[in-house]
């Protein structure tokens, strides 16, 4: 039987090798040597609200316009751009494991599959509720352009997190409650890992080449606003109620954590035999 391309490879890397030949048995390895594996990409974004108080009552306001971006930032980089407060500091690895922002791992090409969104179990829903109708959702694949309209955030499925009620911080709770649970539907069943597919993938291509910025954008097309009532003190069968007073606390933001079902393609190296 006729040695394989690879068995004649091994057997030259045996015996010494001329310049020549090693550069052609080193080239040789090389092509087509490429990895494919599914690897998860995500990056978190916030709605946050701002804050203003009279008469013991807080007002909570999104504003009409405001943009954020998703996979616009990597680890130890500000999250300013993703919707966060500069006090929250810079992202972790709880916030996204991209390393660099927008750029795909160890110069990999991304084919996109689906899109799911995770609400944090911390979100304020009453906000959510009003945001989500008002809110689109887009990808660009070089931070400026739109490349795929995503819909209303409302239209995208969650793969867990927020589901059927979530404690409210702005909502007036019962006497004897010191918070209160708001129903909420999320859209799809977040126990079946439900994501939007993609009516086609998205290739993300690495850096140096087009398409190379991937960015899941989103924006509130109105202005939605929440005020409470005033708050109450604690007495006998009576729990205190104190809504927020502070941008950034409970009860002022929406934690959205994005996901892309992915299938990524690498060189890599490998064996011969």
């Amino acid at each position: 039987m006729a040695a394989t391309r690879q068995q004649q490879l091994a057997a030259q890397a045996a015996r010494k090798l001329t310049p020549e030949e090693r550069q052609a048995y080193g080239g040789a390895l090389i092509t087509g040597q490429k990895v494919r594996k599914v690897r998860p990409y995500f990056s978190s974004t916030r709605i946050q609200a701002t804050t203003t108080t009279g008469g013991g009552q807080t007002t909570v306001t999104y504003t009409k316009g405001t943009a954020i971006n998703a996979f616009g930032y990597g680890i130890n980089d500000p999250l300013v751009d993703a919707g966060y407060l500069a006090a929250f500091g810079n992202a972790t690895a709880a916030e996204t494991n991209l390393q660099q922002r927008g750029t795909t791992q160890a110069g990999a090409k991304v084919y996109i599959l689906g899109v799911s969104m995770f609400v944090s179990e911390m979100s304020e829903p009453e906000i959510l509720a009003r945001v989500w109708p008002n809110a689109w959702a887009d990808v660009s694949l070089d931070g400026v352009n739109q490349y795929m309209m995503l819909g209303r955030l409302a239209t995208i499925p969650q793969a867990g997190g927020m589901y059927g009620s979530m404690r409210s911080f702005l909502l007036e709770p019962a006497i004897a409650e010191s918070t209160r649970f708001h129903p909420f539907g999320s859209s799809g069943n977040p126990q079946v890992s439900n994501y939007k597919k993609l009516p086609e993938p998205i290739t993300w291509n690495p850096s140096g080449q087009a398409d190379a910025a991937f960015r899941i954008r989103i924006k509130c097309e109105r202005t939605v606003s929440y005020q409470t009532v005033a708050a109450r003190t604690a007495a006998s069968g009576i729990e205190a109620f104190t809504p927020p007073t502070t941008d950034g606390s409970e009860g002022t933001y929406v934690d959205m954590l994005w996901n892309l079902h992915t299938v990524e393609v690498a060189p890599r190296s490998q064996g011969v035999g």
